[in-house]
């Protein structure tokens, strides 16, 4: 297995609002352990396929879905040589994070997690039979002009999401843990405490002496489990607050210290470092995506 790299940015962050990959061709002699910025709908055409995502193994059949958000890392373990076939749809939040109604949230598998959650999901036969005609649909409309195409992507997305939030049923022996789980429970437990208490102080002492534990213990835990290390994951979970948070037209300065960034400098570097933009020009891209055609 090859460890992702954290000191490389992801490349993936501005290529295109929505994207639709027909993959097929023979699987490498490694494939890497990754994750990237936007979310990720992943769907097998193998007729097995075991798959990698923070630690756990799922055992893919033809048609099985993958959500994956900016947090999941994850790799196939396809065989070297054997057939690689999937379907690969990419999108980036901000451009469906306005999307949802009261009592309807199109995110919902990506953001809105409980402990019992589960990666994989598999349609009923109505909703893959959809789910295909939306794929191909996207696909095929690569050949579109770009405006053209931007709004059709953005109606597919859409209902693509719909039919995927219907998948809800998941066979229990289709996961294998790689960590305990009692190992597992613990370490949800400390990250849903990070994920609430971002802009308090979370060195690894601090959490480690909240937890009963040790900083060595704490990663640990988080590499047993398919993480990156704790301090890692905080970053990055701080770099998106304080992408949110520029979204919504907060200065520079402001997403900083509401993300738990106590100096700007460092901030600012960290930004970079983890999107490969600054974070002013983050959000001019952001800001200019949201705006009308024809309004800018």
């Amino acid at each position: 297995m090859i460890a992702h790299d954290e000191r490389a940015p992801s490349k993936d962050l501005f290529v295109a609002n929505v994207s639709f990959g027909d993959n097929d061709g023979e699987a490498p002699e490694s494939l890497p352990y990754h994750y990237h910025d936007s979310y990720e709908i992943f769907c097998s055409r193998n007729e097995r396929l075991a798959y990698r995502v923070n630690g756990a193994v799922y055992e893919l059949a033809f048609g099985d879905i993958l959500v994956l958000n900016q947090f999941d890392i994850h790799q196939s373990l396809a065989p070297p040589g054997s057939r690689y076939h999937r379907h690969v749809t990419i999108f980036h939040p901000e451009l469906v994070s306005t999307w949802s109604v009261p009592g309807y949230d199109l995110l919902a598998c990506f953001e809105r997690r409980g402990r019992d959650f589960r990666h994989l999901i598999r349609l009923a036969p109505g909703d893959r039979a959809r789910y295909e005609e939306l794929f191909a649909r996207g696909v095929e409309s690569a050949r579109l002009p770009e405006p053209e195409r931007d709004m059709v992507h953005r109606l597919l997305i859409a209902e693509l999401l719909v039919v995927v939030n219907r998948g809800t049923q998941i066979e229990p022996a289709s996961r294998q843990v790689a960590a305990s789980a009692e190992e597992t429970a613990r370490l949800e437990t400390i990250v849903r405490y990070v994920d609430a208490h971002l802009t308090e102080d979370l060195s690894l002492s601090a959490l480690a002496n909240n937890f009963g534990t040790t900083p060595n213990g704490l990663n640990r835990l988080c590499r047993r489990a398919g993480r990156v290390t704790m301090h890692q994951y905080i970053l990055r979970r701080r770099v998106e607050r304080a992408r949110l948070e520029l979204s919504r037209g907060t200065t520079v300065t402001e997403a900083a210290f509401a993300s738990g960034f106590g100096n700007l400098s460092h901030f600012i570097r960290i930004f970079r470092q983890k999107t490969g933009v600054s974070p002013k020009e983050f959000q001019r891209r952001i800001l200019k995506r949201a705006v009308p055609r024809g309004q800018g």
